[in-house]
């Protein structure tokens, strides 16, 4: 009977550990079981960065005026100018689309867009954005050549360019009277000041 009771003891005193729990490594008390916290949600959809700095230059933030450049070997070239007369800054970034007309109207050439050419243009490889401030000015050149590539011929002359600036649908224009420019148009890009070349 002795034997028995205390067998019963033993029973009673292992069940007790067993619902203690398990002890931490460092031999402190029970070990506790992990939390869960609500996990943050992530936004399904990136916002798309706020647009800042100044809006592309329209047409209705300038206004244009033109000039003679020097010929040369047979190249003819006009500097196109472009001053700010908006009451906020704009930007010009890379060329202008150029088309010449001839003088019943009829398109006769629409400009490649080159860094530089015989008369003007930009020395660098790459064309550098232009901030243009309210009465500040910007330019670029056009070229062509005063006969056609092919045979040598004269052709029917440009008379009036038609500009529109990048990203813009309304149309500017300059004439270009007295020229005998009539083949291989070019456009070159955008920079500060007057001249129209950065060299």
């Amino acid at each position: 009977m002795v034997a028995r009771r205390r067998a019963l003891a033993l029973a009673a005193a292992i069940a007790a550990v067993g619902l203690c729990g398990c002890a931490s490594a460092d031999g402190g008390g029970p070990v506790a079981a992990p939390t869960v916290t609500g996990a943050t949600a992530l936004p399904t959809e990136i916002p798309e960065p706020t647009a800042t700095g100044p809006a592309p230059c329209r047409a209705d933030d300038v206004t244009v005026s033109s000039e003679e450049l020097s010929a040369g070997s047979g190249h003819r070239g006009r500097v196109i100018r472009l001053r700010n007369t908006s009451s906020a800054a704009c930007t010009l970034d890379g060329y202008a689309d150029v088309r010449a007309l001839g003088a019943d109207g009829q398109e006769l050439g629409v400009a490649e867009h080159t860094m530089t050419g015989y008369l003007a243009g930009v020395a660098n490889t790459v064309a550098r954005p232009v901030l243009l401030v309210p009465g500040s000015t910007a330019s670029f050149s056009v070229e062509a050549l005063a006969f056609r590539l092919i045979d040598g011929s004269s052709g029917p002359p440009y008379r009036t360019l038609v500009i529109t600036l990048p990203g813009d649908n309304t149309s500017l224009s300059v004439e270009w009277s007295g020229t005998d420019a009539c083949d291989v148009l070019e456009v070159h890009p955008f920079v500060p000041g007057e001249t129209g070349s950065v060299r």
